[in-house]
Formats: C-alpha cells, structure tokens, sequence
C-alpha cells in the first residue's frame, strides 16, 4: 500500500513540474513573441606589431590589441624561405644520372642545392649502316654520346612508295596512269596508293623478272619510264645488285644526252664483264641484248664471247643500238644486258642491266629548240631595298618593290589589269606599243615572314590584245629570316635556262647554296650540308666551323628529268646540322627553291 501511495506522489509531482515549465517558457516569450538580441562585442583591433621577424626557415611572431576593451592577441607569421642569389649548374643531367645545380641565399648565405632531372638519350647524327639500293632498303643507325643506346631505322631510297607509306599524291598519280597505258593497272587515278596499285606493281615485278613485293622502287619507276620519279636522268642504267653474283655486269650509255631519240639514232654503250668466283675460271661467257626489260633467252642477241676468264677476271667492251621505227613509236623503249657463262660445268647469269629511252617520231639530228614569239606584255618585279645584316629581311624591316609592265608587242593592249600578292589589285588602262607602266609599294615583314625563310610577290596581268583575252605572270622571291636561329641557310638559282624561259628535259639547273653564322658570339662546328634533291641522308658537303659572321657558299647542280619538265619545276631544298659550343646538335632548313622546267614543242 506504501508503495503505491509512493509511486502516486512522484506522478503528481511530475507533472506539477511539467505544466510550470510551459508556464515559465509562455512568460518568457513576452507579449510579441520576438526574441530579444544578446548584446555582441565587437573587437576593433590595433595595426600589428612585430615582435620577431620571420627568417628563411623559423617563423616570425606578432600582436595586436584591441582599443575598446583592451584585449591583446598574437600570431604566428610563415617562413620566408631561402631566395637563390645565382643559380650554378655544377653537373648536366643526361641519361645516365641527374643534374645538380647550387646557389648562396640572398639572405642568410645558406648554401642551396637542387637535382636535375634526367633528359632523354642525346643522340648524335644518324650514320649509314647499310646502304639502301634501286631495289631494297637500307639502315641507318644513331648513338646516345652518354650511354651509348643506338637506335636504328630503315632508310628507303629517294622516290620509293608503297602502300601504307608517305607517298606524295602527283607521284602516284603518274605511276597509276603509266601502268593504266601499258594495261597494267585498271583501277581509277586517284594518288592514293591502294592495294590496286600495289597488286598492278607486283604484277609487272613478276613479269621482269623482279622481287614481287608490291613496292614501287626506284629501279622500278625507272624501268617504267619513270625516271623523274627516282629522280635520275633517261637513259641512266637501271641494275640489279651485282653484290650477290658471281658474274657481274656494269654497263653505261655513253651516247649524248637527248630529251628524245628518234628513229635512225644510235646509242652506243661501254660494257665490263667480271669473274667474281673466288674458286673456279669462268668458261663461255657470252654478252646478250634482249628487247624490253627481261631477258627472253630465244630472242636474245649475242653482242660478245669470251672462251676463258680467269678468278677477278675483267673483260670491257662496246656495242651501238641503232632506235628503229617502233622504238620511235612507242614514245618509251627499252632494252638490256645480261652475262651468261659456266663455273665448273654449271651455268650461271649475271646481274640484268637495263637502259629506258624516251623516243618520238620527229626529225632526226634535231637538237635543242627556239622559243615560239608570243604576243604577250611583259611584267618585271624588282626589290629596291637591301636588307640590313646583308642577307636577309627581318621583321618590323620595310621593303619597296617596284613593278612594272612593258608593252613590247607592237600593238595596243587595253583593259590592262594587275592582280597582285601584296599590292592587291590595279588598272593601268590602256597601254600603247611600247609603253611602260611603274608602280611601287612598301610591304613591312611580318614574324610570319621571318619564320618561312622567304615570301613570294606573284603579279597576273591581265589584258585584251589582237587575239582576245592574255595573261601573264611573274614571282619575286624574298629572302627572310630570323637572326636568333644562329646559322642562315638559303638557295638561289644560280644560272638561266638555255631558252630564257625554263629547263628542259635533260638541261643542268644550277643552285647556290649561302650559309651564315649570324648568332654574333657563338662559333658552331661540324657542319654537315644535306641537298635534299641530291639525297637526305647523304652529306654533301662538310664545313668543319663557322666563326660568328663567317659564311660560306657552294653549288648543286642537278639535270631536270622529264617528269619535273611535265611538272614545270624542280624544286631543290637545303639542311644544315651543327653543333653549338654546348655540344647541342642544331638543325636549319633552307627555303624551297624553284626553277621553272618544260618540254619544247
């Protein structure tokens, strides 16, 4: 009973408790039932004070007070750090380990050092392991001057394509429709080498006698009748690799160079025949011509016959080719040598050599050519400024170029307009029989224009003559560049065309080559000339140094072949590689240089 009477009175008593608790909080909220703000001080503070200056590696301290109630605080202030008076390297980084340059604090004098990180392999220049030929690759290797990793490439001769690689578009182009004359390829002219092309390459590889790879090579466009696109005159001998027989042939046209034969002409050719056995004399060597470019045994004529030849052997020799009708017909002929012989009772074949002519009905004995009059003004361009280091215009340099259009035909000319590259366009008018019309115009260089290493001023002219509607044009090329690159490299025509107008089939073009060191204090060694239209990876020429202003120049000279003459140009480009007085291999590119080339009519 107790307990329940207990347990009653702490019930009551909780609740009493609860109810006068929400009477209190209704009290508390007041008769709006806003809450009233807590007053809040605000501090207002001091400037800081100093009290230890913070140093490169220990923090510094400082304090503050408040002005209204006198409350004072402090803090902490970070680390300066040291601050390098001169940084020194004291070991470049390679390959091998890292670098390590030191410097004195500015301000406690602490000595600094820092690592550098390793750099990539520093490679020399490429050098020719093997040589590549008409008919197969070659490699070339380059060493790291650290640790001596050498890397390796392939190197594909000059004018080589095939599927999968880099081929320049024209090119191909003229390969598919070539093969398309002969019936050998069927597929559209397109300039990309697909797998068409490849299958109508290995066709006619098959047919002559050749690796059937799929891969226009050199040789190969010029067994063709190709040879522009291997770079190489008409006529030139086309031979397999005699490294690998054990009977070699070489042979040479030694005829004059012609862009054409005709028919009646003769060609003559010198011929050498060598034992290359290391064991046995070789017995019945006899020299056949076979028509095309595969021997054909049946038809093959005998031009020679040695009875003995003993091991290292050599025998020389000549034989005339007379171009008959159908040669002159086909407009390309072609025909070859091939040595067959015994070694101890066996019988071996030498090496094939080949010879491809372009050829035309036309007269026979007619050389060179005379250019047709044409009735047409004449446009002239001349630069009247001289750059100021004495080779080259520099940005922000303004240059004056004059034009000027002469009336040469003995009639009048109207409507005549000019459409320029930098002058825009203008209208003369009217220009009588030997009238001369003069315009000048300031162009300023841009940092475009130092960067390309040349610009190129183009004027059209545009005018009603006797016949009707004529244009005309001409080009001035500008030598730009940039003197913070060190060495200048720049090509030039250096000679005319026989005709005064372009480079026929078979004409030397002739190139100088200047080479400056314009870097004013730095003297740069082994430098190697490369002439890309003679060979990218061979040297032309060789300069041991270069002192700060020296310059020096030298000449290429290269016979257009008939495909640069149906492109209208050759176009010849430079490379330079040297080393700077840190041992850093530099590369410079010339501009491109243009001739114009033609075929006469």
């Amino acid at each position: 009973m107790k307990k329940n009477a207990f347990r009653l009175w702490i019930l009551i008593t909780a609740l009493c408790l609860a109810v006068t608790g929400f009477s209190f909080a209704q009290e508390d909220d007041g008769d709006d039932g806003e809450d009233s703000p807590a007053l809040v001080h605000e501090h207002t503070w001091s400037e800081w004070d100093v009290i230890r200056e913070s140093g490169c590696e220990s923090t510094g301290l400082r304090k503050r007070e408040c002005t209204s109630c006198g409350e004072k605080e402090q803090e902490k202030t970070p680390a300066l750090g040291h601050e390098a008076k001169e940084w020194k390297v004291v070991h470049e980084p390679n390959c091998q380990r890292q670098g390590r340059k030191d410097a004195v604090c500015a301000q406690c004098g602490k000595k600094m050092q820092v690592n550098l990180p390793r750099t990539d392999h520093d490679y020399g220049e490429w050098e020719v392991t093997r040589k590549a030929t008409e008919f197969s690759k070659g490699t070339r290797s380059a060493t790291c001057r650290f640790c001596g990793t050498t890397k390796r490439a392939d190197i594909y001769p000059w004018g080589t394509m095939a599927e999968g690689m880099e081929n320049d578009p024209e090119a191909v182009k003229i390969l598919q429709a070539e093969m398309a004359d002969i019936g050998a390829y069927n597929g559209l002219v397109t300039g990309n080498y697909d797998y068409r092309t490849g299958n109508a390459v290995r066709k006619l590889e098959g047919d002559w006698g050749l690796e059937r790879d799929g891969i226009a090579w050199p040789g190969f466009l010029r067994m063709l009748g190709l040879p522009g696109l291997a770079g190489r005159k008409a006529g030139e001998a086309v031979t397999m690799d005699p490294g690998g027989f054990k009977i070699r042939l070489e042979a040479v046209q030694t005829s004059p160079e012609k862009p054409w034969y005709a028919a009646g002409d003769k060609l003559t050719y010198e011929w050498t025949v060598t034992n290359a056995s290391t064991r046995n004399t070789l017995k019945d060597a006899a020299l056949y011509r076979f028509s095309g470019r595969k021997p054909a045994r049946k038809t093959d004529k005998q031009l020679a016959r040695e009875e003995s030849m003993a091991m290292g052997a050599s025998v020389t020799g000549t034989f005339t080719y007379t171009v008959t009708a159908e040669d002159a017909a086909a407009g390309i002929f072609a025909h070859g040598l091939q040595v067959r012989g015994k070694l101890s009772g066996v019988e071996y074949t030498s090496n094939t050599v080949v010879f491809v002519n372009a050829s035309s009905e036309a007269v026979t004995g007619k050389k060179g050519w005379t250019a047709v009059p044409k009735e047409t003004l004449t446009v002239a361009k001349t630069l009247m400024s001289e750059p100021g280091n004495g080779f080259f215009f520099t940005e922000g340099e303004t240059i004056r170029i004059r034009t000027e259009i002469r009336n040469g035909t003995g009639k009048t000319a109207e409507n005549v307009r000019l459409e320029d590259s930098m002058a825009g366009e203008k209208a003369p008018g009217t220009l009588e029989a030997g009238d001369v019309w003069t315009c000048d115009e300031l162009y300023r260089i841009s940092i475009g224009d130092a960067e390309t290493g040349e610009i190129r001023n183009t004027a059209r002219i545009i005018y009603t003559g006797e016949s009707g509607e004529k244009q005309g044009e001409v080009s001035l090329n500008i030598p730009t560049g940039d003197e913070k690159k060190g060495i200048y490299v720049r090509v030039s025509p250096a000679g005319e065309p026989a005709n005064g107008e372009y480079y026929a089939p078979g004409e030397k073009a002739e190139f100088r080559i200047l080479i400056v060191n314009l870097s004013g204090r730095k003297t740069f060694t082994d430098l190697k000339v490369y002439d890309l239209h003679h060979s990218e990876y061979e040297v032309y020429r060789a300069v041991p140094s270069a002192a700060p202003g020296a310059s020096a120049i030298c000449y290429y000279s290269a016979a257009v072949t008939s495909q640069e003459a149906a492109a209208g140009s050759l176009v010849n480009r430079v490379k330079v590689t040297c080393r700077s007085p840190e041992g850093q291999l530099m590369v410079t590119e010339s501009n491109a240089c243009a001739v114009p080339c033609g075929t006469p009519e």
